[in-house]
């Protein structure tokens, strides 16, 4: 639904078909996906994938970044989260993101344009535009499965973001 955009989707490692890392964080996926990248694309991110899509953004030239659903966490959150779910190779993305401090994003030099969805990461998202000083898209029509459920909606919104942030 992103006519006249390349697209690649990204396994994080140990994903897919991807052989893991040692120790699995956000800067390490992050430093996996940076040097495979042309220079001044832009990248979208979806929960964990935002916080992937931020730490890219500090080691690569990126144009900009649009985020759906933040996972700006506090460090209790992340931490009652990270006690509750399973130590599984499933799991280790997640981990990754309830380890990560999203302090960081504050500082980011490339735009950024968030867009939450009717999700339980609503307020989250909102907090997240608030603290990086970045435009807000609300989607209260749009809730889980988003890309599934709502793959025209979304990459309407992804077009917009892009072109409102610069060109393609």
């Amino acid at each position: 639904h992103l006519d006249g955009f390349q697209t690649l989707i990204v396994d994080y490692p140990g994903y897919g078909r991807s052989s893991p890392i040692p120790k699995p964080s956000i800067e390490a996926y992050a430093g996996q996906v940076a040097p495979h990248l042309p220079e001044n694309c832009w990248l979208m991110g979806f929960h964990t994938g935002n916080l992937v899509a931020a730490e890219v953004s500090k080691r690569a030239k990126i144009a900009g970044i649009v985020m759906i659903d933040v996972p700006y966490f506090t460090p209790e959150t992340r931490a009652t989260y990270a006690a509750k779910m399973e130590k599984s190779a499933r799991n280790v993305a997640f981990h990754a993101a309830f380890a990560y401090d999203p302090v960081g994003l504050s500082d980011l030099a490339c735009p950024v344009h968030v867009i939450a969805t009717k999700s339980n990461l609503l307020d989250n998202s909102r907090v997240a535009a608030e603290q990086m000083r970045v435009s807000l898209t609300e989607r209260m029509d749009v809730s889980a499965p988003v890309f599934e459920a709502h793959p025209k909606e979304m990459a309407s919104e992804i077009r917009t973001a892009i072109e409102s942030m610069g060109t393609e």
